[in-house]
């Protein structure tokens, strides 16, 4: 029978909150809370909740594998775990993070696999282990796959293909996708991205004799944001994109995406500004509506005024105060009589 800390993760994974965790096992809800935080620190559950509110738990990168939820969340209604979400969901299952634990200001963009081709100036010396060998085109292709960590149940891994041509040679390196959480990260990614690579071919230069020149991208990257399926189907149909972003369902969810990396940032911020413009719009309409009935009152109070004014002077003109003045309609002469 699984321990307590194994069944607080289930049960978190079930969409149960701390309070229902803590009834349904019959423990103390403060022991919950420590089981709950010692999976979140591991890596295995991220807690979405704002800071304050009751916590929301959702699929660490950490997570094994083989543990699936049971039920989706609580205040979901569809088993796809994207409907009524922007950022949170099935993106961020199994896939290393960059930039810290997501925050619910920040919409967590996920980076597809990404391409480094760096120019071979020597071949190997040592034999490699080629993992496949193909010849497309009458050029050798060799294919190395080198896991990215000892995890045996992650399938995360690096892809290496040299291309040994006669008069010239390649190396591509291919590293895993990532989700990208602050746009601080964002912002550095591209040099983040091919540091890693290089890292791989200064492993490969150690190890088998390589030598390189400087890399460049094969594929660029692509940002991804998470919106309800749905919705990213329905702009496909109807052909909604612009020059920067389309919409993508092939991985059975639904993303919008982007080559751009400003555009990601913009994206990856919405949250954050549309808070930041409520909190400043707020105040503003406040004020507004506050000068608004100052004038309204100031209206009120210059009516109440020339009305007392006219009737001070009427008391003090008493008999020789001045006719009012004839409608211009009437006909006081007779002149068309």
């Amino acid at each position: 029978m699984p321990d307590i800390k194994q069944r607080c993760l289930k049960l978190a994974l079930e969409g149960y909150s701390v309070g229902a965790i803590a009834r349904a096992l019959k423990r103390d809800k403060s022991r919950v809370s420590r089981h709950l935080k010692y999976w979140v620190e591991v890596g295995c559950l991220i807690n979405t909740a704002p800071r304050g509110e009751p916590a929301n738990f959702v699929r660490g990168p950490n997570l094994p594998k083989q543990t699936k939820e049971v039920l989706p969340p609580r205040n979901s209604t569809s088993n796809d775990m994207t409907v009524g979400t922007v950022g949170y969901g099935p993106i961020i299952e199994d896939l290393p993070i960059i930039g810290g634990k997501p925050e619910p200001r920040f919409i967590p963009m996920r980076c597809h696999a990404l391409g480094h081709r760096f120019p071979v100036l020597k071949g190997p010396d040592n034999g490699v282990p080629w993992t496949r060998t193909s010849h497309p085109s009458g050029v050798p292709n060799h294919v190395l796959i080198v896991p990215l960590d000892t995890d045996p149940l992650s399938d995360r891994h690096v892809k290496v293909v040299y291309r040994e041509g006669k008069e010239s040679q390649s190396l591509e390196i291919w590293t895993p996708e990532v989700v990208i959480t602050t746009p601080d990260a964002l912002n550095d990614f591209s040099k983040w991205a091919t540091n890693r690579a290089q890292r791989v071919a200064n492993w490969l230069t150690r190890k088998y004799g390589f030598e390189f020149g400087l890399p460049e991208y094969c594929q660029s990257p692509h940002y991804a944001a998470a919106v309800p399926r749905e919705v990213a189907q329905a702009a496909k149909e109807i052909g909604l994109k612009g020059p920067e972003i389309w919409w993508d369902t092939s991985r059975g969810r639904g993303e919008l995406e982007t080559s751009k990396e400003k555009m990601a940032v913009a994206l990856q911020t919405l949250p954050h500004r549309v808070s930041n413009l409520e909190a400043g719009l707020v105040p503003t309409l406040e004020k507004l509506v506050e000068v608004q009935n100052g004038l309204v009152e100031g209206q009120e109070m210059l009516l109440k005024s020339h009305t007392a004014l006219l009737e001070y002077l009427q008391k003090l003109l008493g008999d020789n105060a001045p006719a009012p003045p004839t409608p211009p309609d009437s006909d006081p002469g007779g002149m068309y009589g």
